[in-house]
């Protein structure tokens, strides 16, 4: 048995390195990640290492301290790697956590723009809709008002044709009405005219039978004229027998002599003047009583010849 400790064996010093920088490695990862805290581990292996062991001279120890030495090492080493291991593990779940975290954030950010996007599409499609409804509402209004339109211009259109219709019908009534009018007027003309003419041929005829009576009853009144104009007759001195003259005579009804002037002279003007003074002094003359014979015989010319 050497009695001297020996140095560490390149084993111990990588084992001895390897821990270190796990540690070193853990320390660095649990100050840089947000992971909530670890569970509590068993308190770290705490290891002085002094540079002279490593350069100074082997000293003796016993197998049995080197083999505790080398197993304290080595649990040491497996007590570190199993921390690791661990350390590995709470990272490797911290990361499935935040991943699982990030999973629901990003499913719950989905569900929302999910949702909002269905929110959308369901505005939009409402508004869309609604847009549809309003244009069916308008076209259906402008229908409702273009037929209304139609049907007020279609009104209006037969009220104006039954309008004019009254008044084409009310014209032709009133060219009717006067067309009888005239034709009646004309009938009645024609017939008054007729009834004219032949009143005025009766008359004519009448008058000329009247006057044709009165002629005849004024020629029988002229022997009765000729004897009473003789009667008050004065022959002038100086006229001589066989004369004769026409007296225009005009009397009134009863006779009554209202003018004498000769008509045609005998040549002898004191015998045409005593004519005259004849006549009047015969006043009142024979004269027929009828009145309707006056006016053809109220005037007459008698022919005075006294011889």
């Amino acid at each position: 048995m050497n009695p001297y400790i020996p140095a560490p064996r390149p084993a111990a010093q990588s084992a001895l390195r390897s821990i270190i920088g796990h540690l070193l490695i853990g320390g660095l990862m649990l100050f840089a990640l947000p992971s909530p805290k670890p569970p509590p581990a068993s308190a770290p292996v705490l290891l002085t290492i002094d540079s002279r062991t490593l350069t100074a001279p082997p000293l003796r120890v016993s197998e049995e301290e080197i083999e505790r030495r080398e197993a304290e090492a080595a649990e040491q080493e497996r007590q570190a790697e199993l921390e690791r291991q661990q350390e590995e593990e709470r990272q490797r779940q911290a990361e499935e956590e935040r991943k699982r975290k990030e999973q629901i954030e990003l499913e719950r950010q989905q569900a929302a723009e999910r949702k909002q996007k269905e929110e959308a599409e369901r505005k939009q499609k409402e508004e869309a809709e609604r847009k549809l409804r309003e244009e069916e509402a308008r076209k259906k209004q402008e229908e409702e008002e273009r037929k209304r339109k139609e049907e007020e211009e279609a009104r209006k259109k037969q009220e104006e044709e039954e309008r004019k219709r009254k008044e084409e019908e009310e014209r032709k009534k009133r060219e009717e009405a006067e067309r009888k009018r005239k034709a009646e007027e004309a009938r009645k003309k024609k017939e008054e005219e007729e009834r004219k003419q032949r009143e005025a041929g009766l008359q004519q005829q009448l008058a000329a039978e009247i006057k044709q009576n009165a002629a005849q009853a004024l020629n029988r009144m002229t022997n009765p004229i000729q004897a009473k104009v003789i009667q008050n007759w004065r022959r002038p001195p100086d006229a001589p027998s066989g004369l004769a003259a026409i007296i225009r005579v005009k009397v009134a009804p009863d006779g009554k002599v209202l003018e004498a002037r000769v008509h045609r002279s005998s040549g002898h003007p004191r015998f045409d003047l005593s004519a005259e003074i004849a006549i009047r002094r015969a006043s009142p003359l024979p004269f027929p009583p009828e009145p309707e014979y006056y006016q053809y015989i109220n005037e007459f010319h008698f022919h005075f010849d006294p011889d």
